[in-house]
């Protein structure tokens, strides 16, 4: 699942489309992921994408993981609407996670014992 708010930019394609992608982004993916945080359009013109297997929904290349969903409800919320989806394909990839924490990206490290 995935919240939008109402106002944003891609609302109108997101709450329409019958399916979706969601790419969880490496920790090497920083760039990417300030790009997507930008207001405007012309962010996903700058995008390479690689295309499901299941879906046929875009998705993030070298991410550590890639979700394909069908779109089951959709569910409004204040300002926002929350997408929720039935996953029907997961790939997942070698690699860490990229974090976001006070205002910055970051990578996750383990405790020492």
């Amino acid at each position: 699942m995935f919240a939008i708010q109402h106002n944003a930019d891609s609302y109108p394609s997101m709450v329409s489309s019958q399916a979706f992608g969601v790419s969880l982004l490496s920790e090497n993916q920083s760039e990417t992921a300030r790009r997507f945080a930008l207001k405007g359009r012309d962010k996903t013109a700058q995008t390479t994408f690689d295309s499901g297997v299941t879906l046929q929904v875009p998705l993030i290349p070298n991410s550590l993981a890639q979700i394909e969903c069908l779109t089951n409800q959709i569910v409004l919320s204040g300002d926002h609407a929350i997408v929720i989806g039935m996953v029907e394909t997961v790939r997942i990839f070698e690699g860490e996670p990229l974090l976001y924490f006070a205002r910055r990206y970051g990578g996750f490290r383990p405790l020492s014992n």
